[in-house]
């Protein structure tokens, strides 16, 4: 939990005191899924950075705590953070590409934690980055259908462009329907089939997309 004490906020582990620091975000605050690591954002001088096991990293003009995340197996750390107007992924202190915005909650780790992805604004559009690769922009990435197949090989979301949502797997277009059903996912059958429910020509539909190659 976070304290404060003197005026100034600390993250206490299993009674154990973490370092004072200016503000802790409570939001932010989380383990790993073994729960042998901890991270928060924290606040000095005006600067936010945040804190992993005890370990401070660079200061930033802000960071999104909701973004503080895990990889699956905990043995990497994610989290979008601010600089001069410009946002960027920070994963494992390495920081990404800076861009407009970055859209929270952030990055998405795969299965094995070795991929990444997340949605950014660029020139007033948006795109997936995946892996630091930019794909194709549209007017909007659709939240939440952003997903990895369970073996982390394939990546798939829907966005969208000129009227339509095209479903895009591995960055390439494989479908245009006339919208998703309302909080609907691309759900993934098996490492290499994902289906999804949308509308079509003022009909309900359901999808499915079968990768042919691995």
């Amino acid at each position: 939990y976070v304290a404060k004490r003197d005026g100034r906020c600390l993250l206490v582990v299993d009674g154990l005191e973490g370092r004072a620091h200016e503000k802790v975000l409570p939001g932010s605050v989380t383990f790993s899924a073994d729960g042998a690591h901890v991270a928060y954002a924290a606040q000095e001088k005006g600067r936010w950075f945040v804190v992993l096991d005890g370990r401070e990293g660079r200061r930033y003009d802000w960071v999104l705590a909701e973004s503080v995340g895990f990889a699956p197996r905990g043995n990497h750390l994610a989290y979008v953070a601010q600089r001069g107007g410009r946002r960027l992924v920070v994963v494992d202190g390495i920081e990404g590409r800076p861009y407009e915005d970055i859209v929270p909650p952030g990055l998405l780790f795969g299965p094995n934690g070795r991929r990444t992805a997340y949605v950014a604004e660029k020139g007033g559009h948006q795109l997936v980055v995946a892996d630091g690769i930019e794909g194709p922009a549209f007017d909007l990435v659709v939240p939440d259908t952003l997903a990895f197949s369970p073996d982390g090989r394939h990546l798939v979301w829907a966005a969208r462009s000129q009227g339509k949502v095209h479903v895009v797997a591995d960055g390439m277009r494989v479908l245009a329907v006339d919208g998703l059903l309302r909080e609907s996912r691309l759900e993934f059958d098996g490492p290499r089939r994902f289906h999804g429910l949308a509308i079509r020509n003022y009909e309900f539909i359901r999808f499915e997309v079968r990768f042919t190659a691995p």
